[in-house]
């Protein structure tokens, strides 16, 4: 189970690598508004999960010391990389004519109606068209970012470095000594 785990997070650390260096060769403006927005989802997205531990983002925020204001503008730079990743790829779908077959979508539908414990067939029934439509779209992001992972020339090393510099550096320590004086 350690080994899988840590083979997921080198595939999630390669994808992320790849996608942000052809982010870091892309050109892209993003209109402040539809930043806001995606501020706005990922607060929705933290106010669920926080509620679920039985705090409110009003509480969050007194305990952190923060007003709304600051406390979107902290996630404004991850708000836009959201935005950038989801842009570049979908750009990679459509530059590159990627599409899911059938037989993918299908492979698709059976492993989320495993991953929720579901009968393939009462699976399909509580799928509405924009659902479908949703998990065919997020079937062809996840093979435009597996192209983009299987075509990336990776430089010796880099993926490894990128993954030290997300870590905290090491605490260093330092022995005290004191000097003896020679008894010349």
């Amino acid at each position: 189970k350690l080994e899988e785990a840590k083979a997921i997070n080198a595939k999630n650390l390669k994808e992320r690598f790849a996608i942000d260096q052809v982010i870091a060769n892309s050109k892209m403006d993003i209109a402040d508004p539809i930043v806001n927005d995606q501020i706005t989802r990922m607060i929705n997205d933290f106010q669920r999960s926080i509620e679920q531990q039985g705090m409110s983002v009003e509480q969050y925020l007194q305990y952190a010391g923060a007003t709304m204001d600051q406390f979107r503008e902290t996630m404004k730079p991850d708000a836009l990389k959201r935005l950038q990743q989801r842009y570049v790829v979908e750009a990679i779908v459509k530059a590159e004519n990627i599409e899911v077959s059938d037989e993918e979508f299908e492979q698709e539908l059976e492993a989320q109606a495993k991953r929720y414990n579901i009968e393939l067939s009462d699976f399909k029934n509580i799928l509405d068209d924009e659902a479908r439509a949703q998990i065919k779209e997020d079937a062809a992001i996840r093979k435009a970012i597996d192209l983009v992972v299987d075509t990336a020339v990776e430089v010796e090393g880099k993926v490894e470095e990128a993954a030290e510099e997300k870590k905290p550096a090491a605490k260093k320590t330092t022995r005290k000594t004191t000097k003896k004086a020679d008894d010349a």
